[in-house]
């Protein structure tokens, strides 16, 4: 919806808005009371079918409390949808800050309360879900008039809406799916003990795709304009995105590869470290490679291919699962960590290489000798992992970190890049 609506906005179909919108939110409220109906529905069933399970009640009551928050959830998702397509990103945070702030104090105050009852926990952010989608819809009315009417259902719209909704829906399947199955694995081929020590340095990871991913979300609307109204500054913008997820992480997944036995050991101690620093450096260097991705995988999701990026997820993880189970009985949970390692490289090149399609006028840039020698310079600075003691590794990422940076500067930086960069300082400082 929000990829429709940002193009029929730099259209100036505005009156197509609303039956669109309508058509969107009808789907997905729909979705919502179904969902919640078949988790209400099969609460006790599920419930009386857990091992292991000593409050069978709080556990029925919290899915109770669920099933009523889903249908909120999902509309949630749709205003704020329609907030983000008309770049109302202030009312976006306005709204989501005090909510998430409320999401990790309501559980305490239950329990201050009332005592460790997951029911009572579980209705109490339902609430808050609730009071969420209430803010959400109240601002979409009364600050777009134009989006009043919601029940309005254009059939042409809903079938598009469907369609490229159904092939995101494939990806947001399959993604999930993927970045599980390594855990399944090893439970399944080593033991439930040792998923610990894949498990831990990959969520500690995972946590970086909060940077692109906060990026993406401003820049998906921008992109399905741009792709209407002008496509070389959806090439620059897509360009820019790119480098500023590569020098925000990249010091950050160096400075873990060189550090990870530190980190680790000051976190959980010598003896995990021992067993889980060499998957840490591994999956730190990878998601570099990983939150790159994100840029194509939001340009094509944006401009309407979301069939191109379920396509190559749902092609990708078979291939991703024969490989993680012959590396897992191969060489354990090192394998498992190349395994991954080599499913998001390939994943990212697909990307970029779909997204050089759609946007052909790249491609020159793309296969410049200067990205090819920032690309082979960057991949070398990760051999400072071997240096030892532990300050000149410091110093070898300090002097790493600064030579890219000056090459993105000296090298890679346009004219414009400069002066962007140079007047967004300028409202920071001041």
């Amino acid at each position: 919806m929000t990829q429709q609506l940002a193009g029929m906005l730099a259209l100036g179909e505005s009156e197509k808005e609303k039956y669109l919108v309508s058509a969107a939110l009808s789907i997905m409220a729909s979705l919502g009371v179904v969902a919640g109906a078949l988790l209400s529905l099969g609460a006790v069933w599920f419930v009386n079918h857990l091992s292991g399970v000593i409050n069978r009640q709080e556990i029925v009551h919290a899915m109770y409390a669920m099933s009523v928050a889903i249908p909120f959830i999902i509309l949630s998702s749709g205003f704020r949808g329609v907030l983000e397509a008309k770049n109302a990103f202030g009312i976006v945070n306005a709204i989501r800050l005090p909510i998430s702030i409320y999401t990790f104090l309501a559980p305490i105050a239950v329990i201050q309360f009332f005592g460790n009852n997951l029911g009572l926990i579980a209705i109490s952010l339902a609430i808050g879900r609730i009071i969420g989608c209430v803010l959400y819809a109240w601002y979409c009315r009364y600050s777009f008039p134009k989006l009043q009417k919601w029940f309005d259902v254009d059939k042409y719209l809903l079938k598009n809406l469907l369609l490229s909704g159904g092939w995101m829906t494939v990806s947001n399947v399959i993604s999930p799916l993927i970045g599980y199955l390594d855990r399944f694995l090893i439970g399944l081929v080593i033991s439930i003990s040792a998923v610990a020590y894949y498990a831990t340095p990959n969520e500690m990871i995972y946590k970086l795709w909060i940077i692109p991913g906060s990026l993406m979300a401003v820049l998906f609307p921008h992109f399905a304009k741009l792709i209407i109204l002008d496509r070389n500054h959806l090439v620059d913008l897509f360009r820019r995105s790119i480098m500023v997820i590569f020098l925000t992480i990249y010091p950050i997944s160096l400075g873990i590869v060189l550090f990870s036995r530190d980190i680790l050991s000051l976190w959980l101690g010598n003896s995990f470290a021992d067993h889980s620093y060499h998957i840490l450096q591994i999956l730190a260097f990878g998601i570099l490679i990983n939150c790159l991705a994100q840029a194509p995988f939001t340009l094509l999701q944006s401009v309407g291919r979301a069939n191109t990026t379920a396509k190559i997820h749902a092609g990708v993880f078979p291939f991703y699962a024969v490989i993680l189970w012959m590396w897992l009985h191969s060489s354990g949970l090192i394998g498992a960590a190349f395994a991954w390692l080599l499913r998001v490289l390939i994943d990212t090149i697909l990307m970029f290489i779909c997204a050089i399609r759609e946007i052909r006028n790249i491609i020159e840039h793309i296969f410049s000798w200067k990205y090819l020698f920032t690309t082979i310079y960057t991949l070398l600075t990760f051999s400072a992992l071997f240096i030892n003691p532990r300050e000149l590794r410091l110093l070898a990422w300090l002097f790493s970190v600064i030579c890219v940076y000056a090459i993105f500067w000296n090298v890679l930086f346009r004219p414009s890049d400069k002066a962007s960069l140079a007047m967004s300082l300028g409202r920071v400082i001041k």
